[in-house]
């Protein structure tokens, strides 16, 4: 009898272990296939970047120099012209993703939104007009950022071609949320913004499906859970006409001018070559206040020098 009970008392134990076992194996199969997962999804991002040479654009619009800049209206037309020579080239691939902080007036509760949560800042809730709004984490794209990465969404659809323009008295902007959104908005909400000093209605259009992510100006992965998505924004016209028009303050053509220059070049072209491309923009439209990172070294400098003389 004693051993029939230690016999069935052993036999639960074993039972048990093998159903431990099988619980652990299951954990760590369904971590794999995960990691597999996430690691094609990054092969396929990294792989559609891999034949390019990728150069970033920036200006050396620079305190003082900027405030003299943009004094004549006059320059924005220019710096506006020069944007949309190196967009519309078609020896090179516009890449922009700007994070670029955003006031938000339906903020979450949670503080982790929030667009210096990760340093540990605390005074991320101003008032404007008598609102209260928090600094919110944002990103602003380009078409070219859903082409070259693959962001997947769990709701909703991406932005259509008019998203990318600002046109006279535009007030809505579609906005794609973060996967951790979802608890607090739904598509076709209309969300407060306070976006380069002027008021806009987010009205949500899709929600990004949890730990997607895309290259961006200072991160090669950036996750997108805690981020809101908005389309960089060219002009259906010059700046100069638009300031006419609307009462739009010159300081949101001012940053959105400034933040859609400030990008990557994806092409075959080598270090010389863009940097001729660009020069024959440079020389149509007169904006010189420009750098190429990674084709602006000493040598490339010189070599430029010396094939722009022999064809003067």
């Amino acid at each position: 009898m004693n051993t029939a009970r230690l016999l069935l008392k052993n036999k639960k134990w074993f039972t048990l272990f093998i159903g431990l076992l099988s619980f652990l194996f299951s954990v760590v199969v369904f971590v794999l296939l995960v990691n597999i997962n996430i690691s094609k999804i990054e092969i396929r991002s990294a792989s559609k970047f891999h034949n390019y040479n990728i150069y970033q654009i920036t200006d050396d619009l620079i305190g003082e120099r900027e405030i003299e800049f943009f004094k004549d209206v006059k320059n924005y037309d220019i710096l506006n012209d020069f944007n949309n020579g190196v967009f519309e080239n078609s020896k090179v691939v516009f890449y922009n993703a700007v994070s670029q902080p955003i006031g938000l007036k339906q903020y979450p509760p949670d503080k982790k939104f929030s667009a210096y949560y990760e340093w540990g800042a605390t005074n991320d809730i101003y008032e404007y007009e008598g609102a209260l709004y928090q600094t919110t984490k944002s990103i602003q794209i380009t078409k070219s950022v859903f082409d070259y990465n693959d962001v997947e969404l769990m709701e909703g659809l991406r932005f259509d071609d008019s998203a990318y323009v600002y046109i006279a008295g535009k007030d809505e902007i579609p906005v794609i949320l973060g996967s951790d959104y979802r608890q607090y908005y739904k598509l076709n909400d209309q969300l407060e913004l306070h976006y380069y000093y002027e008021k806009f209605v987010g009205r949500v259009v899709g929600f990004a499906k949890e730990n997607s992510f895309i290259f961006t100006n200072h991160n090669p992965q950036q996750v997108l859970n805690r981020y809101i998505l908005l389309p960089s924004m060219s002009l259906s016209e010059q700046p100069s006409k638009l300031l006419q028009k609307t009462e739009v303050d010159e300081i949101f053509f001012r940053a959105l001018l400034l933040s859609n220059m400030g990008g990557h070049l994806m092409t075959n072209l080598n270090a010389l070559e863009v940097r001729k491309e660009v020069a024959d923009i440079e020389k149509v439209t007169n904006f010189t206040n420009y750098q190429i990172i990674g084709a602006n070294s000493l040598s490339v400098n010189l070599l430029y020098k010396m094939v722009d003389a022999n064809q003067t």
